[in-house]
């Protein structure tokens, strides 16, 4: 069991009332695209088959995924070829926050957590 694991053990996926989560490319093919999580838990990244698709050639089929528990929002890679990173470090999972920034392939999402 990962450290992650551990910490999400326990917790609910679900989204966190009174918060609104969002997404915001800014680099790479797709800049200036936004997401706004809404409705799911687990949002998945990849070039296909996933809930958001990128024109990037550096990122895998499936590359990685958010899920979300509560006030806890999960970045996990799904095996990658070129690795996901989290503020400019490799990471195979983490905890996201407010501002924190994430790369597959040439593509950098921003995270936004605001009172709804």
């Amino acid at each position: 069991m990962s450290e992650l694991d551990i910490v999400l053990r326990g917790k609910l996926p679900g989204l966190p009332k009174g918060k609104r989560i969002g997404l915001r490319i800014v680099e790479g093919n797709d800049q200036g695209q936004e997401f706004v999580l809404s409705k799911k838990f687990q949002v998945t990244f990849g070039r296909s088959g996933t809930d958001i698709e990128l024109l990037d050639p550096g990122v895998s089929k499936q590359h990685c995924s958010l899920q979300i528990y509560d006030d806890l929002i999960a970045l996990k890679d799904t095996g990658s070829t070129t690795g996901t990173f989290l503020n400019g470090f490799v990471v195979k999972e983490a905890l996201l926050k407010d501002k924190d920034q994430f790369k597959i392939g040439r593509t950098v999402f921003e995270v936004s957590v605001k009172d709804k």
